[in-house]
């Protein structure tokens, strides 16, 4: 027994929108896909995302947003179908058959389901104006269907519709660099002086390089840097906030 729905919610005034030229809704997916006898849950799917319009490149943004939240499948019911298929494969090659012991017969087996899968995804609006809008696409699951669930922070130019990298955005990538591994060390409460590295972060240098992991905020602009790739053994911040006030000539 499957259940689907798919449901425009609402218009949605994100947090940090100022002089907004997009409309903004929110729609769910949700799905849920059983056995044969429609008794066993094997996987669930439920999706938490934002369609864009009134602006020249809103199906640009939509197309980016669809393709990252439903995993390149295009459809969030291509992704739920894929990912049963996903389930009962590994279903078949990982059943369990052991004795039961308290059975009459010593040779009689009992088989054992694995958990069900869940996906889960959000997309969230953090911050538009009337030339750009932010984004951060948070994922979680249970299952290894999913390869990649890190967040992905993104913004766009809302008129040509593409994904903006950093090098578009500011002007002096060195001089981003330096803020930015200035206030990863202050944030994390590391040492000054001393080689990232050494303090267990894996990078090539001890610069925080620039990303494109970014957002603008309320506040000024967020970079992310997903530590458990970087330094899994570490307890540093995802997250590198700089305020605007210090941004000052360096946003192109």
């Amino acid at each position: 027994m499957n259940k689907f729905y798919l449901v425009i919610c609402f218009t949605l005034l994100c947090v940090g929108c100022s002089d907004m030229a997009l409309k903004i809704e929110k729609n769910v997916f949700q799905d849920e896909k059983y056995d044969a006898s429609g008794t066993s849950l094997n996987t669930s799917v439920q999706v938490e995302y934002l369609t864009f319009s009134d602006s020249k490149g809103a199906q640009a943004i939509n197309d980016t947003v669809i393709k990252y939240a439903f995993l390149g499948y295009g459809t969030g019911e291509k992704l739920s179908d894929a990912m049963n298929v996903a389930w009962e494969n590994a279903q078949s090659e990982d059943t369990v058959c052991v004795h039961d012991e308290d059975a009459v017969s010593s040779e009689s087996e009992e088989t054992y389901l694995m958990s069900p899968w869940y996906y889960n995804c959000t997309v969230e609006c953090v911050y538009s104006n009337s030339k750009h809008v932010s984004i951060v696409i948070k994922h979680s699951t249970n299952s290894p269907f999913v390869t990649a669930v890190s967040p992905q922070y993104m913004t766009f130019d809302i008129q040509a519709g593409h994904r903006i990298k950093a090098s578009d955005a500011f002007a002096d990538k060195n001089e981003i660099e330096s803020m930015i591994t200035e206030f990863f060390i202050k944030e994390n409460n590391l040492q000054e002086g001393v080689s990232l590295t050494e303090q267990g972060i894996g990078m090539t240098s001890d610069v925080i390089p620039l990303t494109d992991d970014f957002v603008f905020s309320s506040e000024g602009v967020v970079f992310h840097y997903p530590m458990m790739q970087m330094a899994p053994l570490s307890q540093c911040k995802d997250d590198v906030k700089i305020p605007f006030d210090l941004l000052e000539g360096q946003l192109k």
